[in-house]
């Protein structure tokens, strides 16, 4: 009797253990890469994720739903070509979630096509930071980031123009190259010496020497631009520049004034 009654109690025992555990994972393990197809004359464009499963469990309605961030754009739920519901949250916040037909065994890979409003054309646009929220069967929730993420190349017309009637050049090497080729030096008499440029600049011959006892005078209403060409020339030199509020002019001064 007390052997039953001892095997009796081992046996509640492990079932109790049993029923407490959680089926946490320790990774779950996705391929996935993401296609611009092309953008339409409309402006909106379709894309392409592939998604493969290499984990060890199946991905249902249940216990699966993928996010990631993307460049904004509306989502055209009737477009979508797999058992999944797709939205833009917030943002650039997305979220993809399966419905009740979803299914992605170990091993299988499920291709889901959608269209999207606006043009991308750029990699940028696609999907970054991709990452699985993974729900066990008592509610405990893991999000695990996906590693093997792929956006596919844009090197064709339809992935890099806007629309059909988008003149504006591919920036491709070759077309960086010959934009730059007419590039000329701009003679020294021409350029600037004060960024940034004055409205007008008038040139005198003679050299002038700044040094800390160089005085920065100003009219009325110049004080902020005096103080700021202060600061940037004691930055070069021993000493700080002083400035004045004063209209007189003479050797070892910078005058600021507006003339009408």
């Amino acid at each position: 009797m007390t052997m039953n009654l001892r095997i009796n109690y081992l046996v509640v025992l492990i079932l109790l253990i049993g029923c407490g555990t959680t089926e946490h994972i320790s990774t779950l393990d996705l391929k996935i890469s993401w296609n611009l197809e092309t953008n339409h004359s409309d402006g909106g464009h379709r894309a392409t994720f592939i998604i493969q499963n290499n984990s060890g469990i199946t991905l249902t309605p249940d216990n699966w739903a993928l996010y990631w961030s993307m460049a904004p754009r509306d989502i055209k739920s009737e477009s979508i070509t797999a058992p999944v519901a797709m939205r833009w949250i917030n943002g650039d916040f997305y979220e993809m979630k399966p419905t009740s037909d979803f299914e992605l065994k170990k091993g299988e890979t499920i291709e889901i096509t959608y269209e999207g409003s606006d043009f991308m054309i750029k990699e940028s646009d696609g999907p970054l930071g991709v990452y699985s929220l993974y729900t066990d069967p008592k509610g405990m929730e893991q999000t695990f980031l996906v590693n093997d993420m792929t956006i596919m190349p844009f090197d064709s017309p339809d992935q890099i123009n806007r629309n059909g009637s988008d003149t504006e050049p591919i920036p491709t090497a070759e077309w960086l190259f010959e934009s730059n080729a007419g590039i000329t030096e701009i003679p020294e008499e021409e350029m600037s010496l004060v960024i940034p440029t004055p409205f007008r600049t008038t040139r005198k011959p003679g050299v002038i020497t700044i040094t800390p006892l160089t005085v920065i005078n100003y009219q009325e209403g110049l004080q902020k631009e005096a103080e700021l060409l202060a600061e940037q020339l004691s930055l070069h030199l021993s000493g700080p520049v002083t400035t004045k509020q004063s209209i007189e002019t003479g050797k070892g001064i910078i005058s600021l004034k507006i003339e009408n």
